[in-house]
Formats: structure tokens, sequence, C-alpha cells
């Protein structure tokens, strides 16, 4: 899900469960939330060459293009409806994909619709992959900074041990300790193109929590990575008073 600039800057709340009190309801399970990704994702599916490609695709196309092979198995950690598979089938035509999509349970449900004999959906990492030799890629975009401890999120991912690990859309900063905000916006600024029919617009909000850079490259480093490129990305993060908020894309490879 896209994050659109923002023209104020958020406040920072002095934990996650503040920011929590005052997320929306449903949160990222609310039905017009998921109906937009799913109405989205349809569209993207059948249209993907009219879409401007972004860092997160780039650095997906980098990986599966290094990979030697007629078989490209994904982990695709908070993937929605299955976007990202759909522009790599598109990119990449004569790759067959084990993609496995991880969301909540909600989006799981939504993006049924999309399954194909490529392209699977899962509410947990234990379930998308049990498999004894790891995925060749594992992936998340936006997603580390949606929950209450990023830095847990990022060693349940790298545990699966994939040769190669993207880090699409982080948002870090220079501090000491992580740091927490609610990010107020519309609900239709989660993610871009068409609208559903008889689609209303709110005003949404969800908690965020973002870790220091040193803390995440750290982690990354001690999970056996080596971090091959660092692209900046500012679609993960938004502004919050008094903080400078750094959008970062990592591609790391074992």
């Amino acid at each position: 899900m896209g994050i659109a600039a923002f023209r104020a800057a958020h406040k920072l709340s002095p934990s996650w469960e503040a920011a929590a009190a005052q997320e929306s309801p449903g949160g990222y399970e609310a039905l017009d939330l998921v109906e937009l990704i799913q109405t989205r994702t349809a569209y993207l599916r059948d249209h993907a060459a009219d879409y401007t490609r972004t860092t997160t695709d780039l650095c997906l196309a980098l990986a599966i293009g290094k990979i030697a092979g007629d078989l490209v198995s994904v982990v695709d950690l908070g993937g929605a409806c299955g976007a990202h598979y759909f522009i790599a089938k598109h990119l990449f035509p004569q790759v067959r994909f084990d993609w496995r999509v991880v969301e909540t349970p909600a989006m799981v449900r939504a993006a049924e619709r999309f399954t194909t004999g490529e392209l699977s959906f899962y509410t947990n990492l234990a379930a998308a992959w049990s498999k004894l030799t790891p995925p060749l890629i594992a992936h998340t975009a936006g997603t580390l900074q949606c929950v209450p401890c990023p830095l847990d999120l990022f060693r349940a991912l790298a545990g699966l041990g994939a040769p190669c690990l993207l880090l699409n859309r982080a948002g870090v900063h220079d501090g000491a300790r992580p740091i927490y905000s609610l990010h107020r916006h519309q609900l239709r600024e989660n993610g871009q193109g068409v609208l559903p029919e008889r689609f209303r617009d709110r005003p949404v909000a969800y908690p965020f929590a973002f870790v220091p850079r040193a803390d995440l490259e750290t982690e990354i480093r001690s999970a056996g990575y080596r971090i091959k490129m660092t692209a900046h990305d500012p679609s993960g993060i938004f502004p919050i008073e008094n903080v400078q908020l750094t959008g970062l894309s990592y591609y790391c490879e074992r």
C-alpha cells in the first residue's frame, strides 16, 4: 500500500499503544480498504503495461533477473492481493513463479479470486513456507513499519534463509530508539489506480513504528546478509514533527 505525500507534519506518539488507540475502525482489515486494494489489483493485473514502475518493481526485477533456473520462489510479506506478482509476471512472462503472499485474514479472503498455480495467499509466514529449502527471494515493501516491533518481523522474514532479501519502502531514522506516530490520510491514497464503484472516501489513520537505521542494518548483517545496494524511496514514510525520516529500499544477498 502506498503512502501519499502529506502536507502537514504528523506528531510523535509516546508509544505504539498510544498511536494504535486512535486507529481507524477496522484498521487494515476494514472492508472498504480491502475492496479498494482488490479493485486496484484486478485493474493492474489486466493493465500492467500502463503502470509506471517503482523502486520496488525495479529491485524485484533485478533479483528475479539474477536467478538462473525456470522456477522462482518468492515469499512476499504484506503483498496485499498480489500486485507485485502481476508486475513481475508482466516483466518476466517466461518465468514460472511460486509466489506466496502473507497478509491479514481479511486481505487473504479478498485475494482468493487472484489465486493461480503460481500465486497463493497465507495469513502467516509459517503457513506460507514450510519447505526444508528456503525460497529464492524473501520480500517485503512498506510493511515493517506497520507493526509494533519492526525488527521482530524482520527477523522472522530473514529467518526463512532466502539467498536474496528485499526490504523495499522501509522507513528509518538516525536516532537511538524506535519512534511511533499515527499516519492520517484519505482512504483513496492507499495504492494507485481505479476506484471501486460507489466508493466513498473517508479519513483513515494507522499506527506506524520507525526504527533506527543503524539497528536495522545491524540486524541485516547479523542475519548473514550483505547489503548490496540501497535506493532512496520515500513512498513508505511521511513527515513527522522534529524527526528526519529516510525512506530506503535494501537489496541484500547471502
